[in-house]
């Protein structure tokens, strides 16, 4: 296992990611708040993630899974073309992303990120 390289403040919202580290690689954000760990809601912050990591450590397990809500995309256009591909997840019921090129890329949109106004 490697170390995620995230510091959180109380609630659990990532303050500090070191450069190289897991966290880092992953793409996560200052800003990003850890909700799920082992795929059950994360409720009491930072010591409830650090226990449940523990105990996962304590059981010798080489992976856990941490799922994060991170900040918004906010992207205004001034010009077309847009360059984006969008496609409807009706298993979501939402519109996502599939192809961002472009000024859209350059903008920091990507394939996944959900499209709400």
């Amino acid at each position: 296992s490697q170390p995620l390289g995230i510091g959180f403040d109380d609630d659990g919202v990532a303050d500090q990611i070191r450069d190289g580290m897991q966290g880092a690689k992953l793409g996560i954000k200052k800003g990003a708040q850890a909700r799920v760990v082992g795929g059950r809601p994360l409720v009491h912050g930072t010591r409830q993630l650090a226990r449940r990591v523990q105990r996962a450590k304590g059981k010798g397990l080489n992976e856990l899974s941490i799922g994060f809500t991170t900040l918004p995309v906010v992207t205004v256009f001034t010009e077309r073309p847009f360059n984006i591909a969008v496609e409807r997840d009706d298993q979501l019921g939402l519109c996502r992303i599939r192809e961002a090129m472009g000024i859209a890329a350059e903008k920091g949109l990507k394939e996944g990120l959900a499209l709400v106004s």
